[in-house]
């Protein structure tokens, strides 16, 4: 009897050893991947974004627009850009010359439910606010035109006006573009403004960081 009461007791306590050693193992186990509620802010170089445009324009058009996008909050005087012109083809990727197009570095995914808040001065009309990642400005027109990997219609009054953008699964390497046009629209124009506390017109989203990396964006200097 008494040999049976130790065998008890020592299996007892290699049980419970057992079950303390995988309770550890559990809590050492890396947790998953946590998305990032990510902000990026809209800046333009000079006052006015035609101005940016001309300027990219004689640049040759490279991918990068002068008017970008990142994780900065604006603090500065208020820019501001027409976004509709039947002068200018809406039908194209990204046009720093005709509308307001930012672009800026991101490396992530974004996920579900976002928003764009934008600023207007001016009349209203039906406007288009488009989202590519890893596409640079003015690759293609008409035929070739790249279709957005996010865009919403809105109605782009005078005021902050709220543009969602819902569902959202967009996996990108290097670059994020942004683009608000009226397609056809001619004048009177809304102007978009942007990179104020005034009007500080951004984009806000979750991103799942790549591997290895906590955030989506490079981080404001001084953080």
């Amino acid at each position: 009897m008494r040999r049976s009461l130790i065998l008890v007791l020592v299996m007892s306590l290699c049980l419970g050893s057992f079950a303390v050693a995988e309770a550890k193992k559990k809590k050492k186990k890396k947790k998953g991947p946590k998305t990032v509620a990510t902000t990026l802010f809209m800046h333009g170089q000079s006052p006015y974004g035609e101005m940016d445009g001309v300027q990219w324009f004689a640049s040759q058009s490279p991918p990068e627009s002068p008017m970008t996008v990142d994780a900065v909050e604006p603090d500065g005087s208020t820019k501001s850009m027409a976004i509709g012109s039947p002068t200018w083809n809406s039908n194209c990727t990204g046009l720093p010359l005709g509308f307001p197009t930012f672009t800026g570095q991101f490396s992530g995914t974004i996920t579900g439910d976002a928003k764009l808040i934008a600023h207007f001065d001016g009349s209203s009309g039906t406007a288009e606010a488009r989202v590519w990642v890893d596409v640079g400005a003015f690759q293609a027109c008409n035929d070739d035109y790249i279709e957005p990997h996010a865009m919403a219609e809105f109605e782009a009054a005078s005021g902050e006006v709220e543009i969602p953008l819902t569902g959202l699964n967009i996996t990108g390497a290097s670059t994020i573009m942004i683009e608000f046009v009226i397609p056809g629209r001619s004048a009177p124009m809304p102007r978009l403004q942007y990179d104020s506390g005034d009007a500080p017109t951004r984009f806000e989203f979750s991103c799942l960081p790549p591997a290895g990396a906590t955030t989506c964006v490079p981080e404001p200097e001084g953080e």
